[in-house]
């Protein structure tokens, strides 16, 4: 009989499997989602509720619509120096991922998947941030986790993402799960910022 797998490696294995399927992106997702809700049944219904609950308040309509320019910023990057967003924009075309640590698997494809278009972005001219809430020191091991070659930007505080429409209390359950999130962005306040790009 072969030896059972703990979720950790259950999981690993998954995000694996997922990375390494030739489809876009949002198959890989789907892939990885069919995946955790087996291995995770109760933790996925909980983020299926704070999806639902989020929808509920139409958050799509505050955050900035396409063609719309976005609110400047000044943040650190993980290795501490200054970044704006009016020199990241005026050198060319800008993809901003916002992404939640290195812990977050989903934000992972994404971050991969970026990883593998980056060299074609640069060389049409463009470039790739992702800003996490984390502190500096996660967000150095993100870039080596999931092998991120673009700047990782630092809004430990939520601000930025705040002032986007892509903050959002977690609720008790998903607080509980992910407790890690309070030593990872010296944050206790249950809140969270959505993974995506813009």
């Amino acid at each position: 009989m072969p030896p059972v797998k703990s979720l950790e490696e259950a999981l690993k294995e998954a995000f694996e499997k997922a990375d390494s399927l030739e489809a876009p992106l949002m198959a890989r997702l789907k892939l990885y989602l069919g995946e955790s809700r087996r291995l995770m049944p109760e933790l996925e219904s909980a983020y299926d509720q704070l999806v639902q609950r989020i929808a509920a308040t139409e958050a799509e309509k505050r955050v900035p619509a396409a063609g719309e320019m976005m609110p400047d910023f000044t943040m650190t990057d993980s290795e501490g120096n200054l970044v704006e967003l009016a020199g990241l924009i005026a050198k060319g075309p800008l993809v901003i991922s916002f992404n939640r640590g290195p812990w977050c698997d989903y934000c992972g494809l994404e971050l991969r998947a970026l990883s593998r278009a980056y060299p074609e972005m640069v060389a049409a001219g463009g470039d790739v941030i992702s800003i996490v809430p984390e502190m500096a020191h996660y967000a150095r091991n993100l870039q080596k986790v999931r092998e991120v070659p673009f700047r990782v930007l630092i809004d430990l505080d939520l601000a930025y993402a705040l002032s986007l429409g892509l903050v959002f209390w977690l609720g008790d359950k998903l607080k509980d799960a992910l407790w890690l999130i309070r030593y990872r962005q010296g944050d206790d306040s249950g809140t969270c910022s959505a993974k995506g790009g813009l």
